[in-house]
């Protein structure tokens, strides 16, 4: 047993010589690689990123026409669903009764006018005191005040259109008696019509002022301008409005329709 331990290891420690030798000296081996380069020319192209968003028209401007005097209707000429160029009117409340009104201070200030000249006259030929002066210009200027205002009233018993518009309702008929503040008629303007839209915080950064829009309503495209970026997102969703302004010559698009 023992000869058997003495002869292994000697063989070990032979065989560990052989290796450490054979391992003292490498060899230098070259190897030559043949590589082949290609280029290629890149070329720049645009990159086009379509957004597309749900939204639904709505009229430019949506106004309440309301009586500015009291009185009776006495003339009624448009009708609903009817479009009217601004200045066209609509309404006569009868003015008989403005015209006396503006009649009386008209007297009244011509009157009022002659008391201040005369007044003035006199004070500077040291007849009249200054008191008395202020007095007649003060009367002078309530009675032109009173004037200028009958003027405005008569002036307001005919009602006309603001803006060219279209008649969506209608408040009274001929013959009734109205007072300052009712309701003649309500009308809309549809030219330019407004695409209402709500984006997300991620889309918001990808739309600017006057870009180019594509609108699709019942199948027809139009072409629109986006006109307002909200700054400030809706506290629930999260989302901004955004409104696109579509011109509308002919009418085709009315309010509320989806797009």
């Amino acid at each position: 047993m023992k000869i058997f331990f003495i002869i292994s290891t000697f063989f070990v420690i032979s065989f560990f010589f052989f290796i450490k030798d054979k391992t003292e000296e490498p060899k230098e081996i070259e190897v030559q690689l043949d590589k082949n380069v290609i280029v290629e020319k890149l070329k720049k192209e645009s990159f086009v990123k379509t957004l597309k968003f749900s939204g639904f028209s709505e009229a430019s401007r949506i106004v309440t026409i309301k009586s500015q005097v009291e009185g009776k209707i006495s003339s009624k000429s448009f009708e609903k669903g009817n479009f009217y160029k601004a200045g066209s009117q609509l309404v006569l409340v009868d003015p008989e009764d403005k015209i006396a009104k503006l009649k009386e201070m008209e007297a009244l200030l011509n009157q009022r006018k002659k008391e201040y000249e005369v007044a003035e006259q006199l004070f500077k030929k040291g007849f009249r005191s200054e008191v008395k002066l202020s007095e007649s210009r003060t009367n002078f200027e309530n009675a032109l005040a009173k004037y200028e205002k009958s003027q405005v009233e008569l002036n307001n018993t005919k009602i006309s259109v603001p803006f060219d518009s279209t008649i969506e309702d209608s408040f009274i008929e001929l013959g009734d008696y109205v007072k300052k503040g009712d309701k003649i008629a309500k009308i809309v303007d549809l030219d330019p019509i407004i695409i209402k839209i709500n984006v997300t915080e991620n889309d918001i950064k990808n739309l600017r002022l006057n870009q180019k829009t594509e609108i699709i309503i019942s199948e027809k495209s139009y072409e629109g301008l986006v006109s307002y970026l909200s700054k400030t997102s809706d506290p629930l969703t999260r989302n901004f409005k955004v409104e696109v302004e579509v011109t509308n010559v002919k009418k085709e698009i009315i309010s509320g329709l989806s797009s």
